[in-house]
Parts: C-alpha cells; structure tokens; sequence
C-alpha cells in the first residue's frame, strides 16, 4: 500500500477549500440562486407560525393589536381564517418550490464542478510519460479519476 493512502489529513484545510471553491466561480449563478432560495425559505419557514399567531389573537382568541397583515384580513372571523388557511398553504407550496430550486441547483453546480475536476485530472494523466504509468497501477488510477473525486 502506497504511503500516500496511509497518511490522513486534517478534517478541515482551509488552503484545500480555497482551491476547491475556485471550481464554482464558473457557477456563480446556479451556487447564487441556491443560496437566495435557501434564505427566502428561511423566512417563509418562519412566517408559518407567524401566522397562526395572528389567526388566535385575531379570530379565536381576540387580542388588542395591530399586525402587518390587518389591511389584508377581512373582519369576519370564517373570512378571515379562510384568508390566513390560504397564506399558509402559499407558504408550504412556496417553501417546495423554493426547496426545488435549491437541491436542483446546488446539485447541478457540484455535478459540474466533479466533471471539470475529472476533466482536469484527465487531462494532466494525458500528459504524464509512460513511465508513470509503470509505476502506479493503471487500476488506482481509473479509481482516483472516476470515484475519488
């Protein structure tokens, strides 16, 4: 067994993370989308039980206060919950979406970050003398190419 594989790292290389980070440059967009949907669910994860609080001090269990949601909520009590049932359910269908998007998105960035990888690591083996490959095993190579990326 080669010394190399022996031999195990830190759990966490900052210097190894900075290189890394360097392949999502070319991925900004997709890594950006997912970032902001991740926020945007955050607050809509939120929202949800804002908005029961609101349903029980305004319709069931009356309290003396204003929200941000009174010009939109009607003063009937049926009208209003009906209102609030169909925020909430907006709410769990914009979280889906919104979850869609992120796992779609980051997954698809860090796919494409793996294939350039290999496609660089491809690459510099093109470019290795034949001597190279007397030495190491062709079959650790594939492996290192294909799974360890």
């Amino acid at each position: 067994m080669a010394q190399e594989e022996e031999v195990l790292g830190k759990a966490y290389d900052s210097r190894l993370m900075k290189r890394l980070l360097q392949y999502l440059r070319p991925y900004k967009w997709p890594v950006g989308i997912s970032l902001v949907s991740i926020l945007i669910k955050a607050v809509a994860d939120v929202l949800g039980p804002y908005l029961v609080a609101i349903e029980i001090d305004r319709y069931l269990v009356p309290v003396p206060r204003s929200t941000p949601f009174d010009s939109f909520l009607s003063a009937n009590p049926y009208v209003g919950i009906a209102q609030i049932a169909a925020m909430y359910v907006g709410l769990i269908a914009l979280g889906f979406l919104l979850d869609y998007l992120q796992t779609y998105f980051m997954q698809w960035a860090g796919q494409m970050v793996m294939f350039d990888l290999r496609k660089q690591i491809f690459r510099h083996l093109q470019h290795m003398h034949i001597g190279f490959y007397d030495k190491n095993p062709v079959g650790r190579l594939v492996t290192r190419v294909t799974s360890d990326v």
